[in-house]
């Protein structure tokens, strides 16, 4: 006999975004928990970059999966700069201790210019700032 969901399963499926398909959100800003960083290489780079991953953690987009490349190339350290700077710590600090801690980005809009997603347009983080709560104290958590 072939398988089959249960009819709970299937409307959990059903109801589910595909994998690999995100609609694009408004561009604005979202407190956001940074949940991981890994260091890449781009084919045929000189310099390595690394991958932040952050999740929206309030409002409508809550759960929304968002990631930001920061290069380690010279004319790129005053975005890295500017990223450390979000979560009040130096640039030497272990990036282990960063994720779980919230801060505020800025996502807008950017095309994909190579690869088998040349062209299409996705969210992009563009800024990475302090947490600030509703009171408008800045804090790291």
């Amino acid at each position: 006999m072939s398988p089959q969901l249960n009819a709970k399963d299937a409307q959990a499926v059903d109801s589910t975004e595909p994998a690999g398909t995100f609609e694009l959100i408004p561009s604005d800003l979202y407190v956001a928990l940074l949940k991981k960083v890994e260091v890449k290489r781009a084919d045929g780079g000189e310099y390595d970059y690394w991958v932040w991953e952050f999740e929206i953690v309030d409002g409508e987009y809550e759960g929304r999966l968002l990631w930001n490349n920061t290069s380690l190339a010279p004319t790129a350290k005053p975005f890295l700069k500017k990223t450390f700077d979000a979560f009040g710590v130096p640039a030497s600090t272990n990036t282990d201790l960063l994720c779980g801690q919230w801060v505020t980005v800025r996502v807008g809009t950017r095309t994909i210019q190579k690869g088998d997603r040349k062209g299409e347009v996705v969210n992009a983080v563009s800024e990475v700032l302090p947490y600030a709560d509703d009171d408008g104290v800045i804090t790291s958590d």
